[in-house]
């Protein structure tokens, strides 16, 4: 009865470990299905991203409507600097300069002179130098001479304006009408040697910031 028994339990073992055996391998596929679905999903997000990315560039456009705007605003300023430093660059004594719209200065060359009375200066001044100031009115609107404002360095120092009525050298009250132009003369007390910077502007536009006319006092 044993002998009878022992391939049965035997069969039945065997198909017990056949049974594990497609147990086991079922969830072998699992992870190569998900792997499958998850890369599946992937390529549906970088489809959805390229979409997005191809509808973009109407966006783009605007950016770069705005970058070509401010690049071309920058470049006008810069221009307009450029000009304005070439201008600066390019007064001189004896040539008129345009100070700020409707004002336009000329400036002659220094010339040494000797003060009637020197007892009012506050520095101990050896030189002196005069020159002649014309001032042109090309606006259209009345000018006031006292618009003209002139300072001055000499050497490292401030020049000191000298005021000699006996020579003319005072500052005019008057009008002056448009196309219309005015003549006077100052006078600075400087170092021999030194360079000599005069600037001039008019005190009225607050957005010029004047012109300089250079030269050495010899």
């Amino acid at each position: 009865m044993r002998i009878v028994t022992l391939p049965v339990a035997l069969l039945v073992t065997a198909a017990a470990l056949a049974a594990c055996g497609d147990t086991e391998d079922e969830p072998a596929s699992s992870p190569t299905a998900a792997s499958e679905e998850s890369a599946a999903d992937e390529e549906t997000v970088e489809a959805s991203e390229e979409s997005s990315e191809v509808e973009e560039p109407a966006e783009g456009t605007t950016d770069q409507e705005a970058r070509e705007e401010e690049t071309s605003a920058a470049a006008d300023e810069e221009e307009s600097a450029d000009d304005e430093s070439s201008a600066e660059s390019d007064a001189t004594f004896g040539s008129a300069v345009q100070v700020s719209d409707g004002m336009t200065v000329t400036i002659s060359e220094p010339e040494e002179f000797t003060p009637s009375n020197t007892d009012f200066l506050s520095g101990d001044w050896e030189t002196f130098v005069r020159m002649n100031v014309l001032v042109e009115n090309t606006g259209e609107e009345p000018l006031e001479a006292f618009n003209v404002y002139t300072r001055a360095t000499t050497g490292s120092q401030a020049a000191e304006e000298v005021y000699d009525y006996e020579q003319g050298l005072e500052t005019p009250s008057a009008v002056i009408q448009p196309g219309r132009e005015l003549e006077y003369a100052i006078g600075y007390g400087v170092s021999a040697g030194e360079p000599f910077d005069l600037t001039v502007e008019d005190v009225m536009d607050f957005t010029s910031q004047g012109v300089t006319l250079s030269t050495v006092i010899e």
